[in-house]
């Protein structure tokens, strides 16, 4: 507890130019776990099992992201709660409130420039852009409600990451992965990679 709440202590103290720009970063390399996954499905069958193992890409960029440090969303909502919790003020209340607002706008920015670069196939070539839409296409349509409830599953997932990772000790890749893993394979929403 008490290494989750000074992590989110260091984390409200950070100047918003420093929380902008790592928050992008975050934006920026989340979006490897939807490339990792679409080049692992261009190159496996289309078969039931095939998803078990192209699933395996949708880590990748949590693991960057988490390890390095940088400000995702989901990530800091965890940690900075804790300090605000503790000691309850209107001052705390803002400086969490700039602490989301910031982080959360600076990681969809991220996503949305690789969306773009996708789109124009800068960093994808034509016949992975062929294929990254016919994945979406099979995507299921889903509601406002229903992707809120698909949230809570992957909130929790990612809070469990922020509270393992203290007394982790050299297993961070694996609680990191494992986690992340089970979020892809349930199917489950979360806001910033949902977002591309």
């Amino acid at each position: 507890h008490e290494a989750v709440r000074l992590q989110g202590e260091e984390e409200l103290a950070r100047p918003v130019v420093a929380l902008l720009l790592s928050g992008l970063a975050a934006g920026l390399a989340i979006t490897i776990s939807l490339l990792a996954e679409l080049y692992l499905r261009m190159r496996l069958p289309d078969e039931r099992w095939a998803e078990l193992v192209y699933l395996l890409g949708y880590p990748v960029g949590y693991v960057i992201v988490i390890m390095g440090r940088l400000q995702l969303f989901t990530e800091s909502t965890v940690t900075a709660v804790l300090p605000v919790a503790a000691r309850t003020s209107m001052a705390g209340l803002a400086r969490l409130a700039r602490l989301w607002s910031v982080v959360l706008t600076a990681n969809l920015i991220g996503v949305l420039v690789v969306v773009a670069l996708m789109a124009g196939e800068v960093i994808i070539t034509h016949e992975q852009r062929l294929v990254a839409i016919d994945i979406l296409q099979k995507l299921p349509a889903q509601e406002g409600i229903k992707t809120l409830t698909l949230g809570i599953p992957a909130g929790f997932l990612m809070a469990s990451i922020a509270w393992l990772l203290p007394n982790a000790k050299g297993s961070e890749f694996w609680v990191i992965s494992l986690l992340t893993y089970v979020i892809a394979l349930g199917g489950f929403s979360h806001v910033v990679t949902g977002f591309s």
